[in-house]
């Protein structure tokens, strides 16, 4: 049982770990771009566990007679588990994303200029979401910040920063 425990509160800290490992070392970052790689790789071990457990389910409502149950037990289960994935999984794998791209990356440094496009400032008592749109030449960035860093752009403003692209391709800059 202390296995168990001790298995279970490692799990847990490194889930808050990689969960605000951003939000304390790093002034900008892709975290929406994160949040579409944790997507991509989550997404075919959702639709094997879906696909899986409906025909698991559909074979026991045929011996049961009961198809109906079967197929409300599965959209509870889909419902249950999607939500889970969105609120909990995606935070964790992203921010482990993130904290490999930052850690592991081969550190080239760019230059991102561009102008600030929007920018996203809402703050709450637990924290905050703070993002800019920055549109460069090429493409258009959306970085995540800080309740600081947020000050120090406004829209319309020139945006200049040296970034460094980390392992995954994100860009990110150290505090």
């Amino acid at each position: 049982m202390i296995k168990v425990i001790v298995v279970g509160l490692l799990i847990i800290s490194m889930a808050v770990f990689f969960g605000t490992y951003e939000a304390f070392t790093l002034s900008y970052y892709e975290e929406q771009k994160a949040e579409r790689y944790s997507d991509y790789a989550v997404a075919p071990f959702m639709i094997y566990f879906f696909i899986a457990f409906f025909i698991e389910r559909y074979k026991y409502s045929l011996k049961i007679n009961r198809l109906f149950d079967a197929v409300k037990q599965s959209l509870l289960l889909y419902t249950s588990v999607i939500l889970f994935y969105l609120i909990l999984i995606r935070s964790v794998v992203s921010g482990f994303i993130i904290f490999t791209n930052d850690v592991f990356g081969s550190k080239q440094e760019i230059a991102v200029n561009g102008i600030v496009m929007g920018k996203v400032d809402i703050r709450g008592p637990k924290g905050g979401n703070f993002e800019y749109d920055i549109k460069t030449e090429n493409e258009i960035f959306r970085f995540d910040t800080d309740g600081v860093q947020i000050n120090k752009y406004q829209i319309g403003d020139s945006f200049n920063e040296r970034m460094s692209i980390g392992f995954w391709g994100l860009l990110s800059k150290d505090r």
